[in-house]
């Protein structure tokens, strides 16, 4: 501050003229210096979520270069804009980090979590025994899903199949009340206990 109230003093004493070129370069540096700490675009008044599991969720985001450089409160992200910084509004709106998914079924996320997942089984016992399991706990009538399962990966093959695929009669011995329908893991095939077979007019 000593070297600026010099400076100041100093500047007095000279023609405007000669202030003006001396002023100059001076308010130059300090505006590029501002400049360097502005964003290129601030999105504000929303609920971004980061998938930071430390900040989930904030309400704006500083962008420069392509890049977020920070997120944060709306007060604190506030402080990146400059004359040319682009605010977009989100109106309490919901962002969300970009996805990139070649062959993403997102709705087949949700449906999983909803049915027997029948990735980790290795035989076809273990898919009847978490049938049974889940008709335990089911009242009568009601369907039981499931997906996940593939035969080519089991460690054992069941004593009597049809073109290298298990038949239905352990299966429906366990669920002889619900029916059953279960996905193959490939999501092209299926397999249904007796009952399911029968709603839907198909004789074993």
């Amino acid at each position: 501050m000593g070297i600026i109230f010099a400076l100041m003093k100093s500047l007095m004493e000279v023609p405007l003229h000669t202030k003006l070129i001396t002023l100059f370069p001076i308010i130059l540096l300090l505006w590029i210096g501002c400049e360097k700490n502005t964003a290129d675009m601030v999105i504000q008044n929303g609920k971004i979520y980061t998938v930071d599991e430390f900040n989930p969720l904030v309400e704006a985001v500083a962008v420069k270069d392509g890049k977020i450089i920070a997120v944060g409160s709306q007060r604190i992200i506030s402080q990146w804009i400059g004359a040319q910084t682009q605010v977009v509004n989100l109106n309490r709106g919901t962002m969300i980090p970009g996805l990139i998914e070649g062959h993403g079924h997102f709705m087949g996320l949700g449906f999983a979590k909803m049915r027997l997942d029948l990735t980790t089984i290795s035989n076809y016992d273990d898919l009847v025994d978490m049938v049974a399991s889940a008709v335990e706990k089911s009242e009568p009538g009601e369907w039981i899903l499931g997906r996940g399962w593939h035969q080519s990966k089991w460690t054992s093959t069941p004593n009597t199949t049809v073109k290298g695929f298990q038949t239905h009669e352990k299966l429906s011995a366990v669920s002889p009340n619900n029916p059953v329908w279960l996905t193959h893991a490939s999501g092209h095939a299926g397999f249904a206990n007796e009952k399911a077979m029968e709603i839907s007019g198909i004789s074993a």
